[in-house]
């Protein structure tokens, strides 16, 4: 019987994270641990742990506030099982999400790497404004195969981690789609702390693709992601991403003096990307280069530009002030060209409705390499109150395997 470790890092939001908790005590399977890690939190979420009386929820506590990466770091270095998954704290567990990958374990025989799909909960009526009902993404990783579990083939592996590295995004970046092998786990050790960089999940999930011998595709949703008004997703969606700076705590932590000629003003969580892939790039240089894979500096300073464009011609949310001062930091040659398109393309787009101009810009950002379809298609609205009640409501598989 294999034995699992769910490892769930938390800050500030015991109203969620006891729902994330409540999925994991809930499942038809026992021989599980579950290890909250809590950053210096305001919460009584100690005395929350306490009052479920389970042995294997073990509790930790750090002794001030720390970044993300460090949390996660201290979260997973308490685990003890076989098979390891983080659990964001607005985060749910499908009901039988350890009956499910213990026989795909045992049939592909103990895979370094098993990706599983998920549902997205956008929680009632605070994320999209067009709506006060909470709203469901199902196909949520639309990349990957959905009709059998299979192997990832090398070759597609390496794609995604010369895709990343160029700040393309085939896939999403969530780490909660994913369980890891203890062993495979410590035989990266040599690199330092298995989480590193300001984003700890962008970092990891390529170095998976990269080292994993074997990685299971597991096409099935397995997982709630949620996005409250206290997660990062919520800046995201709501296009406030430099508020998640101090959510994040991580910033400075991974200040280089090597990226100063290559860092742009714009977005924060594109920079933190780009720091991710060179800190990555410094632990598996050879590796890389042995199979032509490096960081592409010139997608950055690309992304940045394109970014502060639209932010300033079309949302309105970027003051004149940063987007002169980011005009600052581009060439004649820059200047004249995003000048002749970029500024027409997205002043022209501003005439359309929202629903209309968003089509246009999802498809422009997948002609240009941000290639994550969403499945806006495949949005539904939904009377779920909270994420619980989408784990043990939605299936949890909805095709036949092979």
């Amino acid at each position: 019987m294999t034995k699992f470790s769910v490892y769930i890092p938390t800050r500030n939001r015991l109203d969620l994270l006891q729902f994330a908790v409540l999925s994991v005590i809930q499942q038809n399977y026992s021989d599980w641990e579950l290890i909250v890690s809590d950053n210096d939190s305001e919460d009584d979420v100690a005395g929350y742990i306490q009052s479920l009386n389970d042995h294997r929820i073990k509790y930790y506590r750090t002794d001030h506030f720390v970044s993300v990466t460090e949390n996660w770091n201290n979260a997973l270095s308490h685990t003890t099982g076989e098979y390891v998954t983080l659990l964001g704290d607005d985060d749910c567990l499908m009901p039988d999400y350890f009956s499910a990958l213990t026989p795909l374990i045992e049939q592909f025989h103990q895979p370094d790497v098993i990706h599983t799909d998920g549902y997205l909960f956008l929680y009632p009526g605070i994320v999209m404004e067009r709506t006060q009902n909470g709203m469901l993404l199902t196909g949520y990783n639309s990349f990957f195969n959905p009709t059998k579990s299979y192997l990832l083939e090398r070759k597609e592996a390496l794609t995604l981690v010369r895709n990343s590295l160029q700040l393309k995004i085939d896939f999403l970046y969530n780490l909660q789609l994913f369980c890891v092998r203890r062993e495979f786990v410590q035989s990266l050790a040599a690199k330092g702390k298995f989480f590193q960089s300001p984003f700890p999940d962008y970092y990891v999930l390529v170095m998976l693709f990269l080292k994993a011998t074997t990685i299971l595709i597991y096409q099935q949703p397995m997982v709630v992601v949620g996005i409250s008004p206290k997660s990062i997703g919520y800046l995201l969606f709501n296009k406030r991403e430099q508020e998640g700076v101090s959510q994040l705590n991580n910033l400075g932590e991974y200040q280089s003096s090597r990226l100063a000629d290559k860092m742009f003003p714009g977005n924060y969580e594109i920079a933190n990307r780009l720091i991710a892939m060179d800190v990555f790039q410094q632990n598996y240089d050879e590796e890389l280069r042995s199979v032509g894979i490096e960081v592409d500096y010139g997608a950055f300073r690309r992304a940045q530009i394109r970014f502060n464009y639209e932010r300033y011609y079309l949302d309105r949310l970027l003051p004149q002030e940063n987007f002169h001062a980011a005009r600052t930091h581009m060439t004649q040659l820059e200047r004249f060209w995003y000048d002749m398109w970029l500024m027409p393309m997205f002043v022209l787009l501003r005439q359309f409705s929202p629903r209309i101009r968003g089509g246009l810009i999802r498809r422009f950002r997948k002609l240009i390499g941000h290639r994550v379809d969403y499945g806006y298609k495949r949005w539904s609205v939904v009377d779920f109150k909270n994420i619980l009640e989408v784990a043990q409501q939605m299936p949890s598989r909805h095709i036949e395997q092979v």
